[in-house]
């Protein structure tokens, strides 16, 4: 069994995600792959239920809490996955968060290798992704089989993608790839909009039905002109934000692959809206604000949520096979 540990240098650069990424992409190959979070001093975490749903875990006591009082438990429980498993993927610590002594014990855990991701932003230049790279290697100097760059903004792919080249040649940490930014990994659920707004939910099901779902933007239902087929048709993943007395807009979304409703303003709901609504399960969200007030606040938190789903794993798994080597790691 060979065991890789992934790591970030920050919160937030999308470790976990990524854990779970090249676990479902070597499963994908053929191998069998398991997935297991080593510390988390919330075993209640809506994080450790979901890698527990992905890779259910029967062996040891993971996540431990956050110290290293039974260290050499920790050890024997990672062995006991040699009879089960190819790749051990443990998503531990962000190094940020790493004291000395973690760092000291990721490097005894035996046959291990460590990949660190770390999240590019736009004004990032060479030299800074250089004391990235850096500061990195100088918390985990041993057994870093390489660095994966996550969440390429659009908009800088190309710079970033030219520096990442220079740095490949002269860089002492290997450089696995380079996965762009996706409105997938960003996408939130209808739970999501629900808590964000505290509407009103209208529904068939409980709002947790509908968290296959995954929402990718938000579409504004008073720039239709028309019927609306060809504005609501340009995209798929979508909720559609629109006023509750425009029902001619509401049924035009409801027939074009929208996943979500947002009715805003006082309203009643009629009940073709609710059937067709029904029919095609799409949830239905009130709220008592107006579109813009409750387009702001869905997007002035949008940015900042990081929900973990089934679909994203997918997702990240694809541009793992398509943009990153793991030959150092296999």
């Amino acid at each position: 069994m060979k065991t890789i540990l992934v790591t970030s240098l920050n919160p937030k650069d999308g470790k976990t995600s990524c854990a779970l990424g090249l676990a479902k992409s070597l499963n994908d190959q053929g191998y069998k792959s398991t997935c297991i979070e080593l510390f988390n001093s919330n075993i209640e975490s809506s994080q450790t239920s979901f890698i527990k749903e992905l890779h259910p875990n029967e062996i040891g006591s993971f996540p431990y809490s956050i110290n290293l009082a039974n260290k050499n438990k920790i050890i024997e429980d990672i062995k006991k996955f040699n009879d089960t498993t190819d790749y051990l993927i443990i998503d531990t610590l962000s190094l940020s968060d790493t004291s000395q002594e973690i760092a000291e014990f990721l490097l005894e855990i035996p046959e291990s290798s460590i990949i660190i991701i770390i999240k590019l932003e736009t004004s990032d230049s060479i030299t800074t992704i250089r004391e990235k790279l850096n500061a990195a290697s100088t918390i985990v100097p041993k057994n870093i089989s390489g660095v994966i760059f996550n969440s390429i903004p659009k908009y800088s792919g190309l710079t970033l993608e030219s520096n990442i080249a220079k740095l490949r040649e002269d860089s002492n940490i290997p450089i696995l790839g380079s996965i762009p930014q996706s409105r997938t990994m960003k996408g939130i659920t209808s739970s999501s909009i629900l808590n964000i707004t505290k509407g009103i939910l209208t529904a068939e099901h409980p709002i947790e039905y509908y968290e296959s779902k995954i929402i990718e933007r938000i579409m504004i239902g008073g720039m239709v002109l028309g019927s609306g087929k060809d504005y609501f048709n340009r995209f798929n993943n979508k909720a559609v934000l629109v006023r509750g007395n425009r029902p001619d807009i509401q049924m035009a979304a409801i027939n074009n692959n929208t996943s979500c409703l947002i009715f805003t303003g006082e309203h009643t709901i009629t009940d073709y809206i609710k059937y067709h609504a029904s029919e095609e399960e799409i949830p239905i969200i009130s709220v008592n604000a107006t579109t813009h007030e409750t387009l702001n606040l869905i997007s002035s938190q949008f940015i900042e949520l990081d929900v973990l789903h089934k679909s994203k794993i997918t997702h990240l798994s694809k541009l793992i096979d398509q943009q990153v080597t793991l030959s150092n790691v296999l």
